[in-house]
């Protein structure tokens, strides 16, 4: 699927890989996050969205996840918009506009039909909950998962509102206890 991303990009910002370390084809969680942030792009970070990655986001979600005590083999990290959408400058990420989302719906779709064992979906920030509702509602013949929406897991908004870390926290332990 990455691959396949990646060679219909024309504007040459690549989707980084799946982690490894994580469930693959076998998750029973998705953990959805809006799109990939620097350090998950090849060349200025290990080319895989990963939780292991050097940033706090991916530093908040490791640690939510062991606290948790939700096995990564269990889940897959992913994004709503898989591919990187850099800032002008090219420092950062922008945030995904709604096209950035009906772009990416295919993939989406994609995904969902590579994981035959999902059960559960955790849209991590408004962005991705609403492309995944979008997702959802787009067609009556998709199927209807269990979804729990949680903040962002950014070091802005988890050191801002001080609910959003234990709501993460308590969605990936559910997670974690459900199945």
């Amino acid at each position: 699927m990455v691959r396949d991303i990646n060679r219909r990009r024309a504007d040459g910002h690549a989707a980084p890989w799946f982690d490894p370390a994580d469930g693959g084809i076998d998750a029973e969680v998705l953990l959805l996050l809006e799109c990939p942030g620097p350090r998950a792009t090849a060349h200025k970070g290990s080319g895989f969205v990963s939780a292991d990655n050097d940033d706090q986001t991916a530093a908040n979600i490791f640690t939510l996840l062991h606290e948790a005590r939700l096995d990564r083999q269990r889940i897959v990290l992913w994004n709503v918009v898989p591919w990187y959408l850099p800032s002008v400058d090219g420092k950062r990420t922008k945030n995904a506009k709604p096209a950035d989302i009906v772009e990416a719906e295919p993939w989406m779709e994609e995904l969902v039909s590579l994981l035959p064992r999902l059960k559960l979906v955790v849209p991590m920030g408004a962005p991705a909950l609403s492309g995944w509702m979008r997702y959802l509602t787009s067609s009556a013949e998709r199927p209807v998962l269990p979804t729990l929406a949680v903040p962002h897991p950014s070091p802005q908004r988890l050191n801002t509102d001080a609910a959003a870390r234990p709501r993460i926290r308590n969605a990936f332990a559910r997670a974690a206890s459900a199945f």
